[in-house]
């Protein structure tokens, strides 16, 4: 299938995700068609949503993503709306917004269906599911409506990261444009989870929505070594790299584990 994935960052700093790099990672390797479309007046793309239609058209879209933080909620509803009045396709919506507050995305009657939590495989068999037809209301990790009722499934494990290293960046067709205008900065990550429940953080609601499922893990050290090789041939103008982790340094064996 083919997926367009609308990530709004209006108002921020032009960044390449890395939760979406990973999830792109994932369905390409499976056989689908990916676009990101950044929303950022920086890149070219503000809250124009003739153009946004137009992208999604022009790559025949068999299925709309979104993917945001709270900030940018009413930005997704906002181009949700319109697409679905201009296309009609399925909506996923996806992220730290819809994890810590599923049933306010879900609600809205654009919105089809809302991934709580990590999203690579529940978005693998979300769009198995949708073309062959079948039934998609007892997917883990989404929430959907059925005949007017919110179904709310629950959590499936926690992915090992080892099948989810490299990251595929090339799904980000303007990442030349992010590293200029970040001074060369490259945002990656090598573990996902944090021990700690900051009530400020949304960890505290993965903590909740996990409970004793949720543990941190590391992607392995030498797969992590040869994408940042591979990153660093690939795009000539990084300076840095940006590790946006929790607790980089919580576990000091994994950074002197052998190659």
């Amino acid at each position: 299938m083919r997926i367009v994935i609308i990530w709004p960052i209006l108002n921020c700093e032009a960044v390449a995700s890395v939760g979406l790099a990973s999830i792109a990672t994932q369905l390409e390797k499976s056989g689908h068609k990916v676009k990101i479309i950044i929303i950022n007046k920086e890149l070219g793309l503000p809250l124009d949503l003739e153009k946004i239609y137009s992208q999604c058209h022009l790559f025949s879209a068999d299925i709309i993503g979104f993917s945001s933080v709270n900030s940018q909620y009413s930005v997704v509803i906002k181009i949700a709306d319109f697409l679905k009045a201009k296309m009609n396709l399925p909506i996923v919506y996806g992220g730290p917004c819809p994890t810590i507050t599923p049933e306010k995305c879900i609600e809205n009657k654009s919105i089809d269906f809302v991934c709580v939590g990590e999203g690579e495989e529940a978005l693998l068999e979300l769009l198995k599911k949708i073309s062959l037809r079948q039934d998609c209301s007892k997917i883990k990790n989404i929430w959907t409506k059925k005949s007017g009722h919110i179904v709310s499934n629950p959590t499936r494990p926690l992915t090992d990261l080892s099948i989810l290293y490299p990251l595929n960046f090339s799904v980000f067709d303007n990442m030349s444009e992010i590293l200029k205008r970040r001074n060369g900065w490259f945002d990656f990550s090598i573990m996902r989870g944090c021990p700690f429940n900051c009530s400020y953080c949304q960890n505290s609601f993965v903590h909740k929505l996990y409970g004793e499922k949720h543990g941190m893990r590391f992607a392995p050290i030498g797969k992590v070594i040869k994408n940042l090789a591979d990153i660093i041939r690939k795009y000539k103008n990084i300076k840095y790299f940006n590790f946006n982790d929790d607790l980089f340094t919580i576990n000091k064996r994994y950074y002197t584990a052998p190659r």
